[in-house]
């Protein structure tokens, strides 16, 4: 579902009144509402307080430790009584609400795999089959899919990160250009029953120069940063006028990265034991968030770019 708005939003939104009258007459007392947004919120009195928040941003995934949660809460709300329903949604009602209710048709055991709840949400929610197509969001899916298959239980992981690297390198008009980068990681903050979550920057690179005809770009960290959980890596080409305009990002857990080397989730490659141990994870070009849409015709990162 859409968000249920007001005032002049609820002109070609779902207006908050409309959505009350229709839940109240179709489901009376059995639907109860889960909120995605985490970019503002609504009178929960309207639907007799019968609302659950588990927010997180627009084009983004949930914190890892926010899907499970939900997925009890919903499946403690739909197993109380044969009526009741749950009423997800965010702002479109598409992609975060996507990216839950495929993980709760995993959690539920309706679908065994990722594929199979991706394909079944986009075919009942859009014309084109196209439901929760932002790279991330997917990855997430997965992650949660391997949680269950495997029966693991999620604990964060901290790994230090050496280097980045881009491969082939970027193409410019006029020959060379400039590429710089941030790592944040996500935190969960929990009050009663409702949880916040905040991206804090860890990490704001140099800026490089991409010389014409570059193999690859590698860039090694100038200090030992640790990574624990959520992570977000943002890149962005900067102009000689010094304009700055992100072109990729991508989110990753480190739980993933160090205890489970799968390639649904990326290709990783593990490099020797102990203390020494590294992990080099590798990402397609159409695993990456915004660039495939940015950059269709591959005139700045190639088809085969990772």
């Amino acid at each position: 579902m859409g968000y249920p708005a007001s005032n002049i939003e609820g002109v070609y939104r779902n207006h908050i009144d409309d959505v009350v009258k229709l839940l109240d007459s179709k489901h009376n007392d059995h639907y109860f509402i889960y909120n995605l947004c985490s970019e503002r919120n609504y009178d929960k009195s309207k639907f007799h307080n019968r609302v659950q928040s588990f927010p997180f941003d627009d084009h983004n995934p949930p914190k890892m430790e926010l899907i499970r949660p939900f997925c009890e809460n919903v499946h403690e709300w739909l197993s109380k009584h044969p009526e009741n329903v749950a009423v997800v949604h965010c702002k479109a009602g598409k992609g975060r609400t996507g990216t839950m209710i495929c993980c709760y048709l995993l959690h539920s055991g309706v679908f065994r795999t990722a594929d199979e709840a991706l394909g079944h949400y986009g075919q009942a929610r859009t014309q084109d089959r196209k439901g929760v197509t932002i790279p991330s969001q997917v990855r997430y899916i997965r992650y949660y899919e391997t949680l269950l298959r495997e029966r693991l239980e999620y604990a964060p992981v901290s790994v230090y990160i050496k280097e980045v690297a881009l491969r082939p390198a970027p193409s410019f008009a006029g020959g060379q250009g400039c590429v710089c980068f941030s790592i944040s990681q996500q935190t969960l903050h929990r009050q009663g029953d409702q949880h916040t979550q905040k991206c804090a920057k860890l990490y704001k690179s140099g800026v490089y120069e991409v010389r014409k005809g570059a193999a690859s770009l590698v860039i090694g960290l100038d200090l030992c940063l640790v990574l624990n959980g959520d992570v977000k890596v943002e890149f962005y080409t900067k102009s000689k006028i010094g304009r700055k305009e992100r072109v990729f990002q991508f989110w990753f857990n480190t739980f993933f990265v160090a205890n489970r080397p799968d390639g649904a989730n990326g290709f990783i490659e593990q490099n020797g034991s102990g203390p020494d141990q590294t992990y080099v994870l590798t990402l397609r070009k159409d695993e990456l968030d915004i660039v495939n849409k940015k950059d269709k015709q591959n005139k700045v990162f190639s088809a085969d770019f990772q």
